[in-house]
């Protein structure tokens, strides 16, 4: 079994009736932090080292040898479930479904020979709720190989984020361009503005005036059941925004996701302009290769971020392109793969 199937296991086992709530709550903290295990969780197994990973007790290492002993099944005996249990299992499919660990990504675009990204249009500072200087954060894109890197922090719609205020952004984008100035990658100064439930921006179009790159994306009111097409659709046609930024707001191991009638939202964004972005987080990783390739194919453009609001989570870039090889998704129609002259041109045409 493979690192992603292996989480995957554990977190469908993890909402097993027939185990206690600290065994259930054991099992899915586990299988969120091994998303990121760069070493086989197989060879792990053999060497018995698993123990020595975070998060992972006795209890785990040996659900994961049952798992590749075969002793156990990688999906649980859901007929055996009441039809509570059952209905509560298949609710949270968003949560667990079509994740691919990080090891698993790196393989998968080794063996397929792609290359790196041209840059990241997704990173997080200080300036809100990252750890890391705007200055550090590039540096770190520049030894990466970069060419190009968004500084995209919160707007003031998300205060628990730290989202700064119309004066705070302002004052960022003073000290982004000196540094665009010294660094040897082109920087861009944007903004990720939070969709509210209304289906508006937490921003007005001419406060986001002077930003380069402008990213939309959902972070409340994601536990609804019913359809939340026209917040999307609201967010896709807005003249101001770039990308729409991982999409379902989905989390793994959080049972919460956007359902909405994305052919719908993929084709009004693609008769906007608006690129939708593959989210390269570990534990989001939104929207997955399932939707991805169909904004493709409706004509959306594609952006690639990681969502970084560290400077190791840089690194994660192979989990957004593990996705586009899965979809399928030709390199033209990712926005990471352009040239930088092509970028800022249709960055600058889309502000227009």
């Amino acid at each position: 079994m493979t690192n992603s199937e292996i989480v995957q296991a554990l977190a469908r086992w993890s909402h097993h009736p027939g185990f206690g709530p600290y065994a259930r709550q054991a099992l899915m903290r586990a299988a969120r932090r091994l998303l990121e295990e760069e070493s086989s969780l197989a060879g792990r197994a053999t060497a018995g080292t698993l123990t020595k990973l975070v998060r992972v007790g006795p209890f785990v290492a040996r659900t994961i040898r049952e798992l590749l002993d075969g002793s156990r099944a990688a999906l649980p005996p859901l007929e055996e479930w009441s039809a509570e249990d059952r209905a509560l299992y298949e609710a949270t499919d968003l949560s667990r479904d079509h994740f691919i660990a990080v090891r698993d990504a790196r393989r998968s675009v080794a063996e397929a020979g792609w290359p790196r990204p041209s840059g990241d249009l997704q990173i997080h500072t200080a300036w809100s709720d990252g750890a890391a200087s705007p200055r550090a954060m590039v540096a770190a894109a520049h030894r990466l190989g970069y060419r190009f890197a968004a500084i995209t922090d919160h707007t003031q719609g998300l205060r628990f984020a730290g989202g700064m205020t119309v004066q705070k952004m302002r004052r960022q984008r003073q000290i982004l361009a000196r540094l665009n100035d010294q660094a040897p990658i082109r920087v861009f100064a944007g903004a990720e503005t939070n969709i509210t439930a209304t289906c508006t921006l937490d921003l007005e179009r001419e406060e986001l005036a002077g930003l380069e790159i402008v990213l939309a994306g959902c972070h409340a009111a994601l536990r609804r059941t019913e359809d939340q097409t026209p917040r999307m659709l609201a967010a896709v046609t807005q003249p101001s925004v770039h990308v729409l930024v991982h999409g379902r707001g989905r989390m793994f191991g959080v049972p919460r996701g956007i359902r909405a009638r994305w052919d719908e939202v993929f084709a009004a964004a693609a008769d906007h302009h608006t690129a939708i972005e593959i989210n390269a987080y570990p534990d989001r990783q939104d929207l997955d290769f399932t939707l991805a390739g169909p904004a493709a194919r409706a004509g959306c453009l594609i952006s690639l971020g990681t969502d970084s609001h560290a400077i190791r989570h840089l690194g994660w870039m192979d989990v957004a392109v593990a996705h586009l090889i899965r979809a399928a998704i030709p390199r033209e129609r990712v926005l990471n793969y352009w040239s930088l002259p092509e970028l800022e041109r249709w960055l600058g045409a889309k502000r227009g």
